[in-house]
């Protein structure tokens, strides 16, 4: 057994929001950016919504009760929350060493009337809310139980953890998770009371929704073969920025090299044959995170821009000159009448950024058999 303790999520960076958000109201990444832009820019109800940080300025800290006294009094779900926090308590979100230019999303401390909202600006307006108050609560505390069983010569693990200190837990509703173990004591013995053994299949990697893609551009860095190019993309923002990953993907989207069914974003036949018509480089996501990296390195005055425009010059001759065009047309042609927006012949502007799913090679996955006992 093991004793674990976990603080609060922090408060919500916009593509940490973004995620949250499609996951638990189905909101698209661009629909997420929008109803941020209204709570900050016509309710003024949160403060900079376009931010890359998840910490608070130290010096909000002795406002925060106030603040949140008076922004969400009038909803009950949180004055519930409210009135379980702790004001005494100071978590790791308040640190002016990681605020950047801006801080994380959090409410301005104008009284919120939510029932006046859209209900999709008040679905939001709480999770921000939420992230600010779980500061003020303490850590979850669990022991986690590990065990293993031998049944005629075979081995058998089981996992489970106790609940010690539910802390922040309760305002973040969750999937039923799985039930704890019973009390063991090591070296009992337990009887089998059932057995069955399961034939299944592994399944492909799900697609990706607009929650899994910003996830998967925040973290680019999975995507990557290179050590080294992985280790300089961890310590580095990934595909895009926080005002332009949602814009990034309603672009794909509006150029018909995605389409959306369900939750679910899919390659068009369009795309699959872009894709195919460029040379890898182009399309590989470490280009464009390193891209991005040494954008940012100019922006903060740490790097000269000469330099990266003639040597992205080159590099775009050099990209242009190995695609395929005649293979570009075929897949032009092959997607016309695919759902989706119409498919134009013309060249559209590029938008900089990775066009799909990250490359990654994976092998075709085989029959497996699982033995199941309890």
């Amino acid at each position: 057994a093991r004793h674990k303790r976990q603080a609060a999520p922090l408060p919500y960076s916009l593509s940490a929001l973004q995620v949250d958000a499609a996951r638990r109201f189905g909101l698209s990444a661009k629909a997420v950016l929008d109803i941020c832009q209204r709570l900050y820019e016509r309710h003024k109800l949160i403060t900079y919504p376009r931010s890359d940080c998840r910490y608070l300025p130290e010096d909000h800290l002795s406002q925060a009760r106030r603040t949140l006294e008076s922004a969400c009094g009038s909803d009950a779900t949180l004055q519930q929350w409210l009135a379980g926090a702790n004001f005494a308590l100071r978590s790791k979100a308040w640190n002016d060493k990681k605020v950047g230019a801006h801080h994380a999303l959090a409410p301005t401390g104008k009284p919120a009337e939510l029932s006046r909202l859209e209900k999709a600006e008040a679905d939001v307006f709480r999770l921000i809310a939420r992230n600010v108050l779980a500061q003020f609560y303490p850590a979850l505390e669990t022991r986690e139980v590990k065990a293993e069983f031998m049944i005629l010569e075979e081995r058998f693990r089981a996992s489970g953890q106790v609940l010690l200190q539910p802390g922040w837990k309760p305002l973040f509703t969750t999937r039923d998770e799985a039930p704890p173990l019973p009390p063991l004591i090591e070296g009992e013995t337990c009887r089998v009371t059932d057995c069955a053994v399961e034939d299944r299949e592994t399944r492909p990697p799900e697609p990706f929704t607009d929650a899994s893609l910003i996830k998967a551009m925040m973290n680019i860095a999975r995507y990557v073969d290179d050590p080294a190019v992985r280790r300089t993309l961890r310590e580095h923002d990934g595909l895009g920025t926080e005002a332009t990953r949602a814009g990034i993907i309603e672009t794909l989207l509006e150029r018909g090299y995605l389409v959306r069914c369900n939750k679910a974003l899919r390659a068009t036949r369009l795309g699959n044959g872009l894709i195919a018509s460029l040379p890898e480089a182009a399309s590989r996501p470490e280009r464009t995170a390193l891209w991005e990296q040494r954008l940012g390195a100019i922006a903060e005055q740490d790097a000269d821009p000469a330099p990266f425009m003639a040597s992205l010059i080159d590099d775009l001759h050099a990209l242009l000159a190995r695609a395929d065009a005649g293979r570009l047309r075929s897949a032009m042609a092959d997607a016309q009448g695919e759902a989706g927006p119409a498919v134009s012949a013309r060249r559209g502007r590029s938008s900089g950024k990775s066009s799909g799913k990250p490359r990654r090679s994976r092998s075709r996955a085989a029959p497996t058999r699982k033995r199941r006992t309890s």
